[in-house]
């Protein structure tokens, strides 16, 4: 009852509110990515001359002269019979252009116009889209006429730009940031929640795409068999009664000598990134085939990035299937076992494709946030350690020449405790660092979240 009222509750807050949302569309290697991360000032896209590396579309919060837009990289558009996945790229292009307040089309100023971008421009202008024609790869000519081809579109505006090198680019924020104002004065400008970073980790196809589409709430990351389907770091906003996310899902983790080409290397150093900078980890394992070597891997990465993390256990529908009646139980108590090194971690059994999850994974997800933010009072921490490490000393678990004068809390996200102590060797201090953050463990709650424990000598 209590999250159906809060769902309304958000819904009405947000009813009437409208964020910008400009689709960059074109065929395939024509610059898009290119383009996408010029205006988002960072490298978020893989770029790479092999055709149809963009799958899944990235988005971005762009400032064009003022006014704020979600900015989305899609894949390339052939009009042209294709395999699967590439039927899959275009169909969510298409999802993307229809809700779209602003089309962005991007050609290549060096080649001749071709059939697929005619027809893209035809059914465009059928869906009445405000449209921009961004005429790429011009460097050295953004102020020249542009080629006789392009006017033939009869497209009235119409911009030339060189993505790579950033010729064009400070007019082409300025024309969109015009036209963006006339999409605002049409409903009210959302405003930008602060979102946690979360970012969806684990080997190639243990279900990371899958579960980011339930945790959305539609199709949104392409689905496949296919190992290595999702290249980029696919980022989706979320906003739940839990609170309002940043989704980051991520190409399958390997090792890097089974790394095939450039755009392997590039995918697996997108995910890396996302890591580094994400809040939190949700860890995705396939318990069918057990805890890998390369889940360790990963495990070992998160950990030592001291990042939050949530282990999903997936495809419980499976094990159910092939073993009925089997216990969630013992299925967390084998993870938990051979993840020993990520013993912070929160674990959770479930499968993506059970929508009744969701709810379970966002509530978890809030409490390792709340956790997180979460300050302790130095007064409690004092009274928690004199007690804990008083019975520890007895039983001779602590080394009798430490002495650990009192502690306090100096940061959060991620939370460090500061130990004031008598001075001590490198080995005493892990030792005794160690048995500080059990003792804080066992009376407070800090489930799914690393905790920093500093000794110094006072």
């Amino acid at each position: 009852m209590e999250n159906a009222f809060r769902q309304k509750l958000v819904s009405k807050m947000n009813e009437g509110k409208k964020q910008p949302l400009v689709a960059i569309v074109g065929k395939t290697n024509v610059g898009k990515s290119t383009l996408f991360n010029r205006l988002a000032k960072k490298r978020i896209a893989i770029v790479d001359p092999t055709p149809g590396v963009t799958r899944d579309f990235l988005e971005e919060i762009v400032d064009f002269q003022g006014t704020e837009a979600r900015v989305v990289d899609t894949g390339g558009i052939e009009f042209s019979p294709q395999e699967p996945l590439q039927s899959a790229v275009e169909r969510k292009a298409w999802e993307i252009i229809e809700e779209a307040d602003l089309v962005m089309f991007v050609v290549d100023g060096r080649a001749s116009l071709t059939l697929p971008e005619q027809e893209l421009l035809a059914r465009l202008r059928r869906l009445g889209k405000r449209l921009l024609l961004v005429i790429n790869k011009r460097e050295g000519m953004t102020h020249e006429v542009p080629p006789a081809d392009f006017f033939s579109l009869g497209v009235e505006n119409m911009l030339q730009i060189s993505a790579l090198h950033g010729d064009g680019i400070r007019r082409l924020k300025e024309v969109v940031g015009e036209a963006l104002k006339e999409a605002v004065s049409e409903g009210k400008l959302a405003a930008s929640p602060r979102r946690s970073k979360v970012v969806v980790l684990g080997k190639p196809n243990v279900g990371k795409s899958t579960l980011c589409n339930l945790l959305f709430g539609r199709e949104r990351c392409i689905v496949s068999d296919v190992p290595g389907t999702t290249r980029d770091a696919v980022t989706i906003a979320v906003d739940t009664p839990f609170g309002h996310y940043q989704l980051i899902d991520t190409a399958g983790l390997i090792r890097k000598a089974r790394l095939q080409d450039a755009v392997s290397f590039y995918a697996q150093t997108r995910a890396q990134r996302a890591l580094e900078e994400a809040d939190l980890c949700i860890l995705v394992i396939d318990p069918l085939s057990g805890v890998t070597r390369q889940d360790k891997r990963i495990a070992a990465q998160i950990a030592e990035h001291k990042k939050c993390c949530l282990v999903f256990l997936n495809k419980w529908d499976l094990v159910q299937k092939l073993n009925p009646g089997f216990p969630q139980a013992r299925v967390e108590e084998w993870a938990r076992r051979d993840l020993s090194f990520l013993y912070y971690a929160s674990f959770l059994v479930g499968s993506a494709l059970d929508a009744s999850i969701r709810e379970k994974i966002f509530a978890a997800l809030a409490g390792i946030i709340t956790r997180y933010h979460q300050r302790v009072k130095t007064s409690v921490l004092n009274e928690i350690l004199e007690q804990e490490l008083t019975e520890l000393r007895t039983k001779g678990f602590l080394p009798a020449r430490s002495k650990l004068y009192y502690a306090t809390q100096t940061r959060i996200a991620p939370p460090c405790i500061r130990v004031y102590t008598n001075s001590m060797d490198e080995e005493t201090k892990k030792r005794v660092a160690k048995i500080v953050e059990q003792a804080l463990r066992r009376r407070l709650n800090w489930e799914g979240v690393p905790l920093d424990i500093e000794l110094q000598r006072k």
